[in-house]
């Protein structure tokens, strides 16, 4: 169950953080953010540019730490929004993915229950985004713009409203 994950964890931690050693799923996303905290050291303003991260990352694997290569080698992207966005756009880029999250939670919402999808959404992001790049999958980043859409559309500006048509004012438009 949930503490075997959580122990399982600790173990991965600890043998990455004192040992050295990366083989667990949690220790080679630190070895993948090892590679991506020197490539942010270099770049930290505007990063690598998109879709050159990966290519700096393998050259660095190449380079500067080969003790690295046979553990991460394979990486598609670096398994964590906010070093992707780091790594492809420096904290540009990460200070504009955080005025996103802020201004989902920021509303204005037509009810507290639209307030609370809206922080439900974002702080389920915020989360996920630890673990992956949802932004950079098609059906994750879907979602999330769908969901954050939804929620942020001001009810007033919709054109059908409860079964009928209404101008901006709340006129119905069938009605003569």
């Amino acid at each position: 169950g949930l503490s075997r994950r959580v122990e399982s964890a600790a173990v991965d931690l600890r043998q990455s953080a004192i040992d050295q050693r990366y083989s667990g799923n949690l220790g080679k996303r630190i070895a993948g953010g090892i590679v991506a905290a020197e490539m942010i050291r270099e770049r930290p303003v505007v990063g690598t540019g998109v879709g050159a991260n990966m290519v700096e990352f393998r050259r660095l694997l190449d380079t500067r730490y080969t003790h690295l290569e046979d553990v991460v080698g394979w990486f598609p992207h670096l398994h964590n929004q906010y070093l992707q966005v780091a790594t492809e756009v420096g904290l540009v880029g990460v200070a504009l993915l955080g005025y996103v999250v802020y201004a989902l939670f920021r509303g204005p919402y037509r009810s507290d229950e639209d307030w609370a999808i809206a922080v439900a959404v974002g702080c389920a992001y915020l989360l996920g985004w630890m673990g992956d790049p949802y932004l950079h999958k098609q059906l994750p980043l879907v979602l999330f713009a769908t969901l954050a859409g939804v929620v942020s559309a001001d009810g007033r500006s919709l054109f059908w409203k409860a079964g009928r048509s209404l101008d901006d004012d709340g006129v119905d438009l069938r009605s003569g």
